[in-house]
């Protein structure tokens, strides 16, 4: 047969085959071949069926391969495919002349059933509904701590003022020795002195005054109070609200039941067909 160098399509096209390797594929017959084992699929299977005997089959049962190529040129690859059986499945069909065997029942009772199962709990999915509280709170503020530190001087005063002394006529020369005077004006300490005298008398004992240191607060170099606190009451919000959502479908869940029917009031008859 010489090869094919032209398809005509079915709505008239005419398609020209300038490969020389499918002219020659498309002009070779496939042909069936019945084996007992297949061959090393390669390129000269391709246009071959092979039929092997198939083990699960019946008599005379074969599996039909055909070669499948893969890849490109020229490295293409090759292997088989089972695309169907000459086994035939018969099973479930009568054979000729079998015969079967059946009842048939007349006159079955009424029933009733009460189906049983579960209803599944329904929930409540609930809206968040902001509530607004009117009132005065009442409590306690307590009173801040206060801390002062001070600034201060030292002073000197007098505690006793200076004694003269005194002359005793006759005796010996006698002095009076000068007087301190101290006194504090607002801040400050102003001392002062009055002139002493002599004379040809002599002086009795002179005593003369005290001093003692005071602090005086002349200012305040820091002064800390504790923050207050708050202590409030309780109190009691009272008012009425009205819940929004939805609530689920009840599902009822049904369990399997297996119905018996009594023949005590209907009549049942059996026989062969013969087909």
């Amino acid at each position: 047969m010489a090869d094919i160098s032209s398809i005509t399509l079915p709505d008239g096209t005419v398609v020209y085959l300038k490969d020389s390797e499918a002219r020659a594929m498309l002009s070779k017959h496939l042909e069936l071949k019945v084996v007992d084992t297949l061959p090393e699929a390669s390129a000269d299977t391709l246009n071959a069926m092979y039929l092997v005997p198939e083990a699960s089959g019946g008599e005379d049962t074969k599996a039909e391969y055909i070669t499948i190529r893969e890849g490109t040129s020229p490295d293409f690859t090759y292997r088989f495919e089972k695309i169907g059986s000459t086994g035939v499945v018969l099973s479930g069909y009568s054979k000729t002349g079998h015969t079967h065997a059946y009842t048939r029942v007349t006159g079955v009772p009424a029933h009733s059933y009460t189906p049983a199962g579960t209803i599944g709990v329904q929930t409540f999915t609930g809206t968040e509904t902001d509530i607004s509280v009117t009132g005065t709170p009442e409590g306690t503020v307590s009173k801040p701590a206060i801390t002062v530190t001070p600034t201060t001087v030292t002073k000197y005063v007098a505690s006793s003022a200076a004694a003269g002394g005194s002359v005793t006529a006759g005796s010996a020369a006698a002095c009076t020795l000068p007087k301190l005077t101290m006194s504090v004006s607002g801040e400050s300490l102003v001392i002062s002195w009055s002139n002493g005298s002599f004379t040809a008398n002599s002086p009795t004992k002179v005593s003369l005054p005290s001093f003692t240191a005071q602090t005086i607060v002349t200012g305040a170099a820091a002064a800390l109070a504790s923050t207050p606190t708050f202590t409030g009451k309780s109190m009691t919000s009272t008012g009425k609200t009205t819940p929004s959502g939805s609530i689920s479908k009840a599902v009822f869940t049904g369990a399997a039941a297996t119905l018996g029917h009594s023949l005590t009031t209907g009549s049942a008859t059996t026989g062969t067909n013969n087909q």
